[in-house]
Order: structure tokens, then C-alpha cells, then sequence
């Protein structure tokens, strides 16, 4: 392999792939995924591998017969450079590699076209975050382009799933994905699992936050589940003081307002490796760009199981279209995420008030999802906070009224399930 240097360009390389292709098209059949006519530098290697590609994908025989012809359709003048190919073609083993090669060269020249053109204008502008946004987006396109082979027989597919059922008979108190920390959300779901986005929706003050952090304790201190929460709406001292009171069982107001005694505050101790070992805080990506990011973190460097995200409509995005359309692509591209970490990302939304305009008990509609139908359309499992007395909460106790309704289940059933909300630790648990 030869680099040209600081070009990252390969010239020979590039006429030694061709060359072998037209004498043999198993080569293309093995790397046409990652043979792209862009990775190839010059005009002419780039005009040759674009009709080689489209001779393949019409079904065509790949050969130096059929290529001259479609050539001379666009009237090529520099036919010659074809015998220049083949002619004194040097021997080469594992042509795969090196259009691997190639590949991975075109993947960073658009690196360092992206460092240019952004240096470019931080140069000019002096709003300089979206430039820097932009780079970021551009960069992560980069680093998630997968050519390997992404198709499998059916039978290697049916053995996965004959394994899985297999697995959840031997060990039938194991759930197949993460604890939601309800039983029945846990029985109509199978658990959060992974590739999933699940969306946690409701009105502000009906506790989806409390939900979230109920369901993430269950995953990290039952389950043993390293588990991350980017929050863009509290710091993450404030959902410590959460998790600490669910576990403790001290009102979160006295750990808030740093009124406990020393008995308390030596249970509190006393909980340190629980509330530590397993859960990953960040309360400082606000775009989506930043969260993307953070959870490949999260699973690379911690092995994260699940990442929570609080919340959805605060995730900052800038694109050329209205908010309902910035919050199509946030949704999208956490779905995106999650099938590529293969992890369940758990997001909350929140709702529009048509809710409360409503008459009746004001149960939640997926239509009332805030801002974009692409949510209810993204996401693999929507739950609704309900707490049907909430607007009568004078008259009526609201701690043992409570639903969680499974409004959408991609993959199972949807249905209703009773929860009881302890006020002083806001903590879900099951309705016995």
C-alpha cells in the first residue's frame, strides 16, 4: 500500500483494485458495500468505478469488454488508460484489504475537509457553537458508517431466538430486558430492551421523573445494570437526593433542605456503594450531537445496560426547519442510537395541554404527544403518567391513584398498570 503523503490519496492502489476486479468480480462481490466511486481520487479512476458499480448492480459481467462500451457512451476520450490498468498488473493477495484501504483513506480526507472548512468559519463568524455543532454532526456521520456485512441466513437469526426462549425457560425469573420497576409494565413489555427507544410521557407535575428514577434504581441496585441518565432538566445532585431517598426511605425534602440526623446520614453512608457503583450521571450535553456522543461513551467506557434521558423537548438541535421538525430528527436519531448501541434508551416527553383542556378523567392520547407525531411514530413502546385525580387532589388522595398506561407497544401488548406514589420519597412502586 502506497500513501501519497499528506494527501491520503494512493494512486497505484487505487489502479491496482480496478485492475483486479475486472479480471475478478468475486472481489466486488465480497467489498461492494464499502466500494463507493467517492474513495477513488482521480477523474478517470473515479468515472471507471462508477460504471464498474453499475454494471454490477444491473447484473452485468464486470469485464473490460462491457466496461469499454458503457464508456463510450459518455464518449470517454482516454480509452487507452484501460490496457494502462490491467497491463503489468502487480500480483496482490487480499484485494479486499485494499479496498478497505482506500475506504479508510476517503474517510479522512472528509475528516480533513471538515477541520478545514470548519476552521474556515470560526475564522469569519463569531457564533461560533453552530459551526462547532456542525463539525460534530459531520464527524459522528464519519465514525458510524458500517460496511460490514449486515445480512444473515435465516437459520443463524432462528437460533437466536430459539436461544433466547430457551434461556428465559432455564431461568424463568430472569426478565429478558431491563427492570421497568412495575410488574405489570414489566409482564405486557418483557422489561426495556435493547435497540428499544421508549418514550416516558406526561404532563409537568405527574411525576415522570420520579417514574425514570424509580425504574432506574430497580435496573441498578436489583438488577446489578450499570445504567446512565443525561438529565437537561435537574443537576445531578438533585436526582442524587432522589435515589437516595427511595432508598433510604428519608424524605427528600430533609436530604434537600440538609435537615437529617446522624442516624440518617450514616444509613445514607451506608448505601454508598448501591448509589455509586451502578449509575453514571451527566447533567452537562444539552444537543443532540453531545448526547449521541455520551452514550457511545457510556456503553464504551462503563458498559452501560440502559441510558435514561430527561428530557426530550429541552434536547437542542439546530436544523433549517420549525421545532416540530427539529424534534422529528432528536427522535429519530435516538432511535437511530439505540439500534446501533443495542442498548434501550428511555426518554422522557412531555405532553401538550390539551391534556388538561380535556374534559373527564384527562387521560393522555398518543396524539398528545408535544410538538411531533414522529415521536409516537419512532419510538418502540409509549407509557403514560396518569394520575386520574391529580386535577381533584383537594378532595381526593392521589398516592394510590395511579396508572401507567402502555398507550403503545411495538412489539407486545399495551395496557394499564396500577402504581402507588410515595409523596415524601416521589417514588413508584407496585400496587399491592
Amino acid at each position: 500500500m502506497i500513501l501519497e503523503e499528506k494527501t491520503f490519496t494512493s494512486l497505484e492502489d487505487e489502479k491496482l483494485v480496478l485492475g483486479h476486479i475486472l479480471l475478478n468480480n468475486d472481489i466486488l462481490f465480497n467489498t461492494s458495500q464499502m466500494f463507493i466511486p467517492q474513495m477513488f481520487t482521480s477523474a478517470d479512476n473515479q468515472l471507471i468505478a462508477t460504471k464498474i458499480l453499475h454494471l454490477f448492480n444491473t447484473g452485468q459481467v464486470v469485464d473490460m469488454l462491457n466496461l469499454t462500451m458503457e464508456l463510450r457512451k459518455d464518449k470517454y476520450p482516454n480509452l487507452p488508460y484501460l490496457s494502462d490498468i490491467t497491463n503489468n498488473l502487480r500480483f496482490a493477495t487480499g484485494i479486499e484489504k485494499y479496498v478497505a484501504y482506500l475506504n479508510m483513506l476517503w474517510i479522512t480526507r472528509k475528516f480533513q475537509q471538515t477541520i478545514q472548512v470548519s476552521q474556515f468559519k470560526l475564522n469569519q463568524e463569531t457564533d461560533t457553537l453552530p459551526i462547532i455543532e456542525e463539525a460534530s454532526r459531520s464527524i459522528n456521520e464519519l465514525l458510524t458508517l458500517d460496511y460490514t456485512s449486515t445480512e444473515k441466513l435465516g437459520n443463524a437469526v432462528f437460533d437466536e431466538v430459539v436461544a433466547k426462549i430457551q434461556n428465559q425457560i432455564d431461568n424463568p425469573s430472569n426478565l429478558v430486558g431491563i427492570n421497568t420497576g412495575n410488574t405489570k409494565v414489566n409482564e405486557l413489555t418483557g422489561g426495556w430492551q435493547g435497540g428499544e427507544l421508549i418514550i416516558i410521557a406526561a404532563r409537568p407535575g405527574m411525576g415522570k421523573t420520579s417514574y425514570m428514577l424509580s425504574s432506574l434504581k430497580n435496573a441498578a441496585f436489583i438488577d446489578k445494570h450499570k445504567v446512565g441518565i443525561i438529565s437537561l432538566e435537574m443537576p445531578n445532585e438533585q436526582l442524587m437526593n432522589k435515589v437516595i431517598s427511595m432508598e433510604t426511605r428519608i424524605p427528600v425534602q430533609k436530604i434537600k433542605a440538609v435537615n437529617v440526623s446522624q442516624y440518617e446520614l450514616e444509613l445514607i453512608k451506608s448505601k454508598r456503594s448501591d448509589l455509586t457503583n451502578n449509575i453514571i450521571f451527566d447533567d452537562k450535553s444539552t444537543t443532540l450531537n453531545q448526547i449521541v456522543s455520551k452514550c457511545r461513551l457510556l456503553c464504551t467506557k462503563y458498559g452501560t445496560k440502559a441510558i435514561y434521558i430527561d428530557y426530550l423537548q429541552l434536547i437542542k438541535h439546530k436544523t433549517k426547519g420549525n421545532r416540530e421538525q427539529e424534534i422529528s430528527e432528536i427522535s429519530r436519531t435516538l432511535k437511530a442510537t439505540a439500534k446501533e448501541l443495542k442498548v434501550p434508551i428511555i426518554a422522557l416527553s412531555q405532553l401538550s395541554r390539551s391534556v388538561e383542556i380535556r374534559g373527564g378523567e384527562k387521560r393522555p392520547l398518543l396524539s398528545d404527544l408535544r410538538e411531533s407525531g414522529a415521536i409516537e411514530q419512532d419510538a418502540d413502546i409509549v407509557l403514560f403518567v396518569h394520575r386520574p385525580n391529580y386535577y381533584n387532589k383537594e378532595e381526593v388522595s392521589i398516592e394510590t391513584d395511579v396508572q401507567i398506561e402502555v398507550a403503545k407497544n411495538r412489539n407486545g401488548m399495551t395496557g394499564v398498570a396500577k402504581a402507588h406514589f410515595i409523596c415524601q420519597t416521589t417514588e413508584f412502586t407496585d400496587f399491592f
